[in-house]
């Protein structure tokens, strides 16, 4: 397999394969998140002296970026940082976990991803200017374990797609959703996946608004095998929206049917 290679400070940084495992997967959910990890590496990598705090933020901003997109139907209640002022999560960070994921609080992936990240916090605040800065040690074992979370959420194909089958158990879309949905299903397997898999008709308005359904993206024609022939190529949209029109085909249902 190909490996990426990054310089820092004149130092040329390679991804093994499970990095780049992981960094493939967080590209496919978009650009910032596979950017902090990317950055992250090179940061593990390095010899800088407050590694461990920016590992730390790093760190926060990845697993905040799941729980933000996977667990966004999940109400929320924020409140600010006494320390740096940030706005942060009230809810019981743990439930969001169970809910990316579609586990209960008992599984042992839970427990384990639960008990990494709740310790970004600390390592991502100064503990006194006057003090020596923390050790790099003290972080490393923790990015390291965190890595590891982050090899079993996107590190393999069938990883993402758990992911989109927690997408297809909510009833209404929410933006985070629907924002990084264009990111995964570039994946033309994955797109025909989900749209064989959504049944909520909820979805319908916030996919068509998003662009989803516009004609310029349906495929067109291509040359087959046998000369003077073409062939059109199925538009995956097109199963979902059978089963939606199915739905909405009673008088019951008439906003929808204005709709279409």
């Amino acid at each position: 397999m190909e490996e990426y290679s990054f310089n820092l400070n004149s130092q040329n940084v390679i991804l093994d394969a499970k990095r780049q495992k992981i960094y493939e997967g967080l590209k496919q959910i978009g650009e910032e998140i596979s950017a902090f990890y990317l950055d992250g590496v090179k940061i593990y990598k390095s010899n800088l002296a407050t590694k461990t705090y920016l590992l730390a933020h790093i760190a926060r901003e990845i697993e905040g970026s799941i729980r933000d997109i996977f667990a966004s139907d999940v109400k929320k209640e924020k409140a600010r940082c006494s320390r740096c002022g940030r706005t942060i999560e009230k809810t019981n960070h743990i439930d969001e976990i169970c809910a990316v994921l579609d586990l209960s609080k008992d599984s042992k992936f839970v427990k384990e991803w639960h008990r990494i990240a709740k310790e970004f916090h600390k390592f991502a605040h100064r503990h006194g200017a006057w003090k020596k800065p923390r050790t790099n040690e003290e972080f490393s074992d923790l990015w390291e374990k965190f890595e590891i979370i982050l090899f079993k959420l996107v590190g393999e194909y069938l990883n993402l797609n758990k992911l989109i089958d927690k997408m297809l158990k909510v009833e209404t879309p929410t933006n985070e959703i629907l924002n990084v949905l264009k990111n995964l299903l570039t994946n033309k397997a994955r797109e025909k996946y989900f749209f064989e898999h959504l049944k909520y008709k909820k979805w319908f308005f916030s996919l068509k608004k998003s662009g989803f359904f516009q004609p310029e993206k349906a495929p067109g024609s291509e040359p087959t095998d046998e000369e003077g022939y073409y062939k059109v190529p199925y538009w995956n949209v097109l199963t979902y929206l059978e089963i939606v029109s199915q739905q909405v085909n009673n008088p019951d249902n008439e906003k929808y049917i204005d709709g279409l």
